[in-house]
């Protein structure tokens, strides 16, 4: 079991490193919207302008990461190491709905106080008519607070699909697809309910079967890897100089203190990219959940130390997410075999 245990924490210790160039998920949500398009509507940096050899680079290294966590994932299985601490924490796998459905009932209910939609960034302002915007942030506040409570939260998750679905026409596809997450959170509360300490509990609602629950698990799961690997390619691949000017205006590069070894910003970033969709990939395909969702929980967590209580209430939901496949694992559908 030692030698499990150091396997387990120099693996956690790789992906904490790697994870690093990705902690600025959320760009768009620092900078102001202005900013944002004024600077996507200038020329790309040259590593981000032609395919070969930088970008294929790039993706290469996305493919060799994804292939070391399969690897990994394999060893780890097996040899049942972490098979006792997996079993211990699904005995609190009822705590995850309670979590995911308080996490996202928050930021709904701060999102539909501050006139935005599903996120800081995507502002109500620009929607019109003022009433239909108005109607937007009240729907947001009700489900919110449905989620919060534990009341209807099947039907409240099942209205926020059907919310969070014509945000591409309002919005725009790229700024509406970063959110897929939200997808998630909906159908993982549609399935699985509220769980305990909810009002649904007290009404004597059913709780979910052990397929629904799987399916739950494993619906979170895909739509939480998915948006890391559309952040990866939306935020970073192609509007790169929204991460450059985070990364500068926060110090981020700290491959800075490495000298004649330093990336400049363009190619941190482009590394930063590979990483992100590399684990995009790793969550989505199940694989090494537990260990990923710990590392990212840890770094979402502390970003509230360098981007402050905006990008922690923004993240609560992944956070809460996160945690939720912690202790659920993958919920055992449409994952890759490794044992």
């Amino acid at each position: 079991m030692g030698k499990g245990l150091w396997s387990i924490a120099t693996l956690a210790l790789f992906f904490c490193v790697m994870l690093r160039n990705s902690a600025q998920a959320h760009e768009k949500w620092l900078i102001p919207g202005p900013e944002v398009k004024r600077l996507a509507a200038e020329e790309r940096p040259g590593p981000f302008r032609d395919f070969w050899p930088e970008i294929a680079i790039a993706l290469g290294a996305a493919a060799t990461l994804f292939a070391i966590a399969v690897a990994a994932d394999r060893f780890l299985r097996r040899r049942r190491i972490g098979e006792a601490a997996c079993r211990r924490l699904l005995e609190f796998r009822k705590a995850a709905p309670p979590m995911v459905g308080i996490g996202t009932g928050i930021l709904l209910i701060a999102c539909g106080a501050t006139r935005s939609f599903l996120a800081p960034d995507l502002r109500l302002a620009d929607v019109s008519p003022d009433a239909f915007a108005t109607g937007l942030a009240a729907a947001q506040i009700v489900i919110g607070a449905c989620f919060v409570v534990g009341l209807y939260t099947r039907l409240a998750a099942v209205a926020l699909l059907v919310l969070w679905a014509p945000g591409a026409a309002l919005f725009g596809f790229r700024a509406w697809i970063d959110y897929l997450d939200v997808a998630g959170f909906a159908v993982f509360l549609a399935l699985c309910g509220r769980g305990a300490f909810s009002l649904d509990s007290l009404r004597g609602v059913a709780a979910p079967s052990p397929s629904s629950e799987r399916t739950a698990v494993a619906a979170l799961r895909l739509a939480l890897g998915a948006n890391l690997a559309i952040l990866a390619i939306n935020d970073k691949l192609a509007n790169p100089l929204v991460s450059m000017k985070i990364v500068a205006d926060y110090h981020l590069n700290f491959t800075r203190s490495f000298g004649p070894l330093a990336f400049p910003d363009d190619r941190f970033v482009l590394a930063a990219f590979a990483v992100e969709l590399a684990v995009g990939f790793v969550v989505a395909a199940g694989v090494m959940t537990r260990l990923v969702s710990v590392v990212v929980f840890v770094l979402l967590t502390t970003t509230y130390f360098i981007f402050g209580l905006q990008e922690l209430l923004g993240h609560l939901p992944i956070i809460a997410g996160g945690v939720a496949l912690l202790l659920m694992g993958t919920g055992g559908k449409w994952r890759i075999a490794t044992s």
